[in-house]
């Protein structure tokens, strides 16, 4: 259970983060369902315990909670930066550390934030969260996308269409041009999304 959270907690932030789960609820002995698939509250927030959804079928879930601490690449600011400004190289500073309390969300790379918009003022030293500025979707509507869908060990991915424009970490609807059947998927690099399983 706990590499499961692990692995959704990387599929959340960005590859290469390296995840500790300590669980703060235990699993019921009677429950028989998937323990290798976890499913993240879109809600969740580091610096307070998260609760994640494990499946077994459409009225039989399980929900525990853990706690979770994350060493990862990120960025803050070298000095303060203002809204509508434009983000260069001089005014970020790449660091791999423990990530501070805030919302579990893709944390954006320099290469991602090079060029990109500030939408709101952070001081020196702030951690630039995705939610704060403006870059270009790498998803377009109307696109190709490969999505991938992960069960346990096993990993499926298809061709789908986005319905969506979108960045990194958001999540878009997708659509499966035989069968018409729209899903949600989450970002995790340009044309390709994660088959997000929240129900």
């Amino acid at each position: 259970m706990s590499r499961a959270i692990a692995e959704a907690v990387v599929a959340r932030v960005g590859s290469g983060a390296e995840v500790t789960v300590r669980l703060a609820s235990a699993v019921p002995p009677n429950w028989s369902g998937d323990l290798t698939s976890a499913s993240i509250d879109p809600a969740a927030r580091l610096g307070a315990a998260i609760f994640v959804t494990f499946l077994n079928g459409p009225a039989a879930n399980l929900r525990v909670s853990a706690d979770v601490r994350i060493v990862a690449d990120y960025v803050r600011a070298s000095h303060a930066l203002l809204a509508g400004q434009t983000i260069a190289a001089a005014d970020i500073t790449p660091v791999r550390d423990v990530v501070p309390a805030m919302p579990l969300r893709h944390l954006p790379t320099a290469a991602e934030l090079l060029g990109a918009r500030m939408i709101r003022r952070l001081n020196a030293g702030d951690v630039v969260q995705a939610g704060f500025v403006m870059t270009p979707p790498v998803v377009q509507m109307g696109e190709p996308v490969t999505a991938i869908a992960r069960i346990g060990d096993l990993e499926v991915a298809a061709r789908f269409v986005a319905e969506d424009n979108g960045r990194i970490g958001d999540l878009i609807r997708i659509v499966n041009p035989d069968t018409k059947r729209t899903l949600r998927a989450r970002i995790i690099k340009a044309g390709t999304v994660e088959v997000f399983n929240e129900r």
